[in-house]
């Protein structure tokens, strides 16, 4: 039948048997069996229950038969099943067919160099389920499908189906909408073409080690002439390792991609040199965070941390020793399910969580180092107070009437400004943006005369950037002018970003203020209003 299947092609040809022994087999063919197997370049694989511990004599005569025949057929072996069962039911590495995640030139200069990146570490996906449905006990794949409606204005309006192709995206710019047409994001898309463009070599140490935000890739030469290519690779890295430089250079994955900036690393093992790429992050992606907090250093060292780091650690450990508890227990599922429908879910061995488990005496020691360091739990102030329900009988809920909609708010309340001052600018209905922002500089001037600085300083942030973005900065400024006067502005000085400036607002009432303008106010201990700046009998207008 393998004969007949396989003909003259290159296939592996093998025979997988499973056996107990425990059967009368007649070894007089013995020869044409091992004939036959050697003619047609066919592998055995013998599976045997018990190997090393037959229980009979029959099986131990079996088993040194087939020992024997397994030895003379080239390529062929023969497994012990409770070796074996061992062997594939603990986790592994999984066999990874390197699949180049780029092909293409590094040019440095005018000088293209071929070649290929392989990504060094990728993060393991879980498997992906599929939605079926299970109408009359088959399954069925189940396709989406996606709608779209237009939402009603008002409760007289009506919702109307759009079509895919009607639909048009637009950008968020403050409470307005800007609206891009898929020809005017063709013609603003960026032309690319694919590659990867030495920029220049800058020092190792100018790029921080947490820049390099994800996986390396190695880069190798390959293409038509991989000899030279990946000559001319190791030479450029010896030349950055040298020099203790590294290569900026822009990366296009595909043509009209987005560019990518990274560098390039020196990399070496025995016999191998070749690069690294890592990304590096723009400047727009860089978060730093100033430090506010002054740290000492304790003068005497600290037992209890030397016990610590004795608790912790762990001789001999090995990443690749280390697998994911979850994705092996969904992974076992699976193929516990796939031959029994009604299989449990699958347990995560004890060795698997064991990396996972923190040390027994870790909790005990924790205790000492909070007495030691005297760390206390803060409760929060705003944590809400949880009332033990009060039980209705079903008769009283049935008389409740129906709860309508929250009222629109309208006006900026004493109690709650911030909240109403929110609700008001995100009005869909009405454009209330100006009447918000007037009413709260007047109430944040009435709450600090009565000595509310905390609530006036939860409101300055978020007052300022919307009067910023919606022409409002003039009366945001005169609000300023008027806190300044007050006894508590020593208390919310440093909690306001000054004036908005006419770099920040297109209100043309501030296009006088600059930003040594906004400078000195925030220096100076008191200041007049400027009449070049603002008009008194507007300003009189605004505050009344």
């Amino acid at each position: 039948m393998i004969k007949a299947h396989c003909k003259h092609y290159k296939y592996e040809k093998r025979i997988v048997l499973f056996s107990d022994g425990d059967s009368e087999i007649d070894w007089r063919d013995y020869k044409d069996i091992l004939e036959m197997l050697s003619e047609s370049d066919i592998q055995l694989m013998f599976n045997a229950v018990h190997l090393e511990n037959p229980k009979s004599e029959l099986e131990k005569t079996n088993y040194d038969q087939w020992r024997t025949l397994v030895s003379q057929c080239p390529g062929s072996h023969i497994f012990d099943l409770d070796d074996y069962y061992e062997v594939i039911t603990s986790p592994r590495p999984p066999n990874v067919r390197p699949t180049p995640a780029f092909n293409g030139f590094l040019v440095i200069g005018s000088v293209p160099i071929a070649i290929s990146m392989y990504l060094r570490i990728r993060k393991v996906e879980f498997p992906k389920s599929h939605k079926y449905s299970l109408l009359g006990h088959q399954t069925h794949a189940v396709i989406a499908d996606r709608k779209y409606w237009t939402k009603p204005r008002d409760e007289n309006e009506e919702k109307v189906e759009v079509l895919r192709e009607e639909l048009e995206k637009v950008y968020k710019y403050g409470m307005t909408n800007v609206k891009v047409s898929k020809d005017e994001e063709e013609f603003a898309k960026l032309k690319t073409k694919k590659g990867m463009y030495l920029v220049k070599c800058i020092p190792s140490e100018s790029i921080p080690r947490h820049y390099l935000y994800q996986h390396p890739y190695s880069c190798i030469g390959s293409g038509n002439n991989s000899v030279e290519a990946a000559k001319a690779v190791s030479a450029l890295a010896h030349a950055l390792y040298e020099t203790q430089m590294i290569a900026l250079v822009r990366y296009v994955s595909k043509d009209d991609s987005l560019p990518e900036i990274g560098i390039l690393k020196p990399y070496f093992e025995p016999n191998i040199s070749i690069l690294q790429y890592f990304n590096i992050p723009y400047a727009d992606d860089i978060n730093d965070y100033p430090r506010t907090e002054k740290i000492t250093r304790q003068p005497k060292p600290n037992p209890l941390i030397d016990e610590l780091m004795d608790e912790l650690y762990i001789p001999d450990y090995s990443t690749d020793e280390v697998y994911n508890p979850l994705l092996w227990r969904l992974t076992d599922s699976i193929h516990q399910r796939a031959l029994d429908p009604n299989a449990p879910i699958s347990e995560i061995p004890s060795h698997l969580a064991a990396p996972f488990n923190p040390p027994k005496n870790l909790e005990s020691l924790g205790s000492r180092l909070n007495e030691f360091y005297h760390i206390r739990k803060v409760e929060s102030r705003n944590a809400k107070v949880v009332q033990e329900e009060e039980i209705v009988p079903i008769e009283e809920l049935l008389k409740v009437p129906v709860l309508s909609q929250p009222a629109e708010v309208t006006q900026i309340s004493y109690d709650h400004p911030l909240e109403d001052f929110t609700a008001m600018i995100s009005n869909k209905q009405t454009d209330l943006v100006e009447t918000a922002v007037d009413q709260i500089c007047k109430m944040m001037i009435r709450l600090i005369n009565d000595n509310k600085a905390e609530t006036v300083i939860q409101c300055l942030p978020v007052v300022r950037k919307v009067a910023a973005e919606e022409e409002e900065a003039y009366r945001y400024n005169t609000m300023l002018y008027s806190l300044k006067s007050t006894r508590s502005w020593p208390i919310i000085k440093h909690a306001t970003l000054g004036l908005i400036t006419c770099n920040e607002s297109v209100d043309p009432a501030v296009k006088t203020i600059t930003q040594d303008i906004a400078d000195n106010f925030m220096n100076e201990e008191e200041m007049e209003l400027d009449r070049n700046d603002y008009d008194i009998d507007d300003l009189l207008d605004m505050m009344e």
